[in-house]
């Protein structure tokens, strides 16, 4: 099975069919054909052109790790993964924003799978985390998770010594 010049696999022929799985195309549009070399009984062919459009691979975006709590004003780091959905294939690319219900968000890579998200305010805070579609890979969104964001309180108690 050639796309151009490239081959992209062989197989035997069994019943005058052959099947060949090919996982090496990315998205779109492609123009295919298959060779068959020939054998003391059959002369060599070639079909013609025949188009296959490969889709982009659904994802899966999930949140990793996210802390319960956090205090207001401090980072906290939240890890995400983004995988391919079989039957894709392949490690998703691209970029994924964290967000929260108040508006804090923060970006990272895929490579990366992690960023830094720092509240304003306390209180309960729902997050998600959403890939973005890329040529081969669809965007997903992930199941919120919510942390709990607290004030950072320092007390100073003064100390009296009585003689």
């Amino acid at each position: 099975l050639y796309e151009g010049a490239t081959l992209l696999g062989s197989g035997a022929l069994a019943g005058g069919t052959a099947t060949i799985q090919v996982s090496s195309l990315n998205a779109g549009l492609h123009s295919l054909s298959a060779s068959y070399t020939g054998s003391a009984a059959y002369a060599p062919a070639t079909s013609s052109l025949a188009t296959h459009t490969v889709g982009k691979a659904d994802t899966l975006t999930s949140l990793e790790n996210v802390p319960a709590e956090a205090r207001v004003g401090e980072a906290v780091t939240i890890e995400v993964t983004v995988t391919a959905v079989a039957p894709g294939a392949g490690s998703p690319d691209g970029t994924v924003t964290v967000s929260a219900d108040d508006g804090a968000s923060c970006v990272t890579t895929v490579a990366a799978g992690a960023c830094q998200l720092t509240f304003a305010s306390a209180g309960s805070k729902t997050i998600t985390a959403t890939h973005h579609a890329t040529a081969n890979f669809k965007g997903s969104v992930s199941l919120t998770e919510v942390i709990a964001v607290v004030l950072r309180v320092k007390i100073f108690m003064p100390l009296i010594i009585i003689p």
